[in-house]
């Protein structure tokens, strides 16, 4: 191998573990605030698809309206993978759970057993 075909094996290196770290990083940050965030419920109003996959399964993108404890509802869009098996539960008229970070309120999870199952 030359020199610069090193430095190419180098830099795809560094891109699959920055992917696969920032991957492990929003796992675990999506994992504590399911554990310490302030639940809510929200409405689903809408739903689209937004052409993108992961495996099997669609990212789609909700168009909610949140309630939260002593406060107004808001609305609030939140783009998520949703497994296949799991899709009734998020179309328009089901209510979801969710989790809401106290301190960003616009940091948002979906308190469902099925939304941390990897999707």
């Amino acid at each position: 191998m030359t020199s610069q075909s090193w430095w190419w094996v180098a830099v795809a290196l560094v891109v699959v573990l920055g992917v696969a770290f920032y991957s492990a990083h929003v796992g675990y940050r999506d994992e504590q605030l399911r554990r310490n965030g302030v639940a809510a419920t929200a409405r689903v109003v809408a739903i689209k698809q937004t052409g993108t996959w992961s495996g099997n399964n669609p990212e789609v993108e909700l168009a909610l309206e949140i309630t939260r404890p002593g406060e107004p509802a808001y609305a609030h869009t939140l783009r998520r993978v949703v497994p296949v098996v799991n899709a009734p539960a998020v179309q328009p008229g089901a209510v979801i759970r969710l989790k809401i970070d106290p301190q960003r309120p616009d940091r948002i999870v979906i308190d469902e057993p099925w939304a941390s199952e990897g999707a």
